[in-house]
């Protein structure tokens, strides 16, 4: 759309099959989708969203966000 700037969408995907565990539990699962923007290979930006759920026992399950990051390289 705009030259100069390259796009490049990401998606992430995260299940506790079986078993229970220190930072294990069943049934829990995580998705995150995003994209990441860079400019003239000098400026990035990436934003995106996790959302957790499923699960029995899943403390994170109220914990989706969203993440928002700036960098410039030199």
């Amino acid at each position: 759309v705009i030259a100069g700037i390259n796009l490049s969408p990401n998606l992430a995907w995260s299940h506790d099959v079986e078993g229970y565990g220190p930072n294990f539990d069943e049934g829990s699962k995580a998705v995150s989708v995003g994209m990441d923007a860079d400019y003239l290979n000098t400026y990035t930006a990436s934003l995106s969203y996790t959302n957790y759920f499923g699960g029995d026992f899943n403390t994170n399950v109220d914990r989706d966000y969203v993440a928002l990051s700036f960098g410039v390289n030199f």
